[in-house]
């Protein structure tokens, strides 16, 4: 009777959290963002598995693959990142979870054993780290990471990118792009419609660049 008790308290949340959608948020990004969670009655997540993904800088990574599997049962459950670098997995049945965080140019990280009993929420919040990408026989490449931001720091999804007008930049699903460029003085261009475009002067070197180039929103004058 418990368990049932827990799983209707469970759906009426479900139902009050999509009426709210309705009435006016536009999403998950208006309702949890990462910067916000602090902030949120913990009732509206007491049944639920949730956090933030973050990347080593601080800077919170959409587009991040979360799977949640259930150990005893083999079930597995699967979400994305939201704009703001938020998932959530409502009320998981009770049981131990492994969590998986994957994302291209990222280090998968694994959360195993996780314990969830009823009427139990947990946040489980993520800092992903950069991977190296290395091939035999090619280790002293360099990799070029770009992350690409507007004036508040927020990702600005889409950009690309060339280098010297000749060298396309490759995309990820988090705001970033790479290059594994040659060495010397190189010419960064990053582009975005609605935004002013950027040209930085580089100087490739060593085995990891990781730079953050900041794009401004042109106005209507513009």
């Amino acid at each position: 009777m418990q368990k049932s008790s827990n799983h209707r308290h469970c759906r009426q949340l479900l139902y009050v959290t999509a009426a709210l959608w309705v009435l006016g948020f536009s999403g998950l990004q208006a309702q949890y963002a990462c910067r916000d969670l602090n902030d949120l009655d913990s009732r509206d997540l007491s049944f639920d598995i949730y956090g933030c993904v973050d990347d080593e800088t601080g800077a919170y990574l959409p587009g991040v693959r979360v799977e949640l599997k259930n150990v005893q049962t083999g079930e597995v459950r699967v979400t994305k990142a939201n704009e703001t670098g938020f998932y959530q997995f409502p009320c998981p049945d009770k049981g131990t979870y492994d969590i998986v965080f994957s994302a291209e140019g990222f280090l998968t990280h694994i959360v195993q054993g996780l314990k969830m009993f009823e009427a139990q929420g947990r946040q489980i919040d993520q800092v992903m780290s950069l991977q190296w990408p290395q091939m035999e026989g090619d280790s002293g490449r360099t990799t070029l990471w770009i992350r690409v931001r507007d004036e508040h720091g927020d990702p600005i999804l889409g950009a690309t990118g060339s280098i010297d007008e000749s060298e396309e930049l490759s995309k990820t699903n988090c705001g970033c792009l790479f290059r594994h460029p040659k060495p010397g003085k190189r010419v960064l261009r990053i582009r975005k419609e609605g935004y002013e475009e950027k040209t930085v002067p580089i100087d490739v070197e060593g085995r990891l660049m990781n730079i953050e180039v900041v794009l401004r929103r042109l106005s209507k004058e513009d």
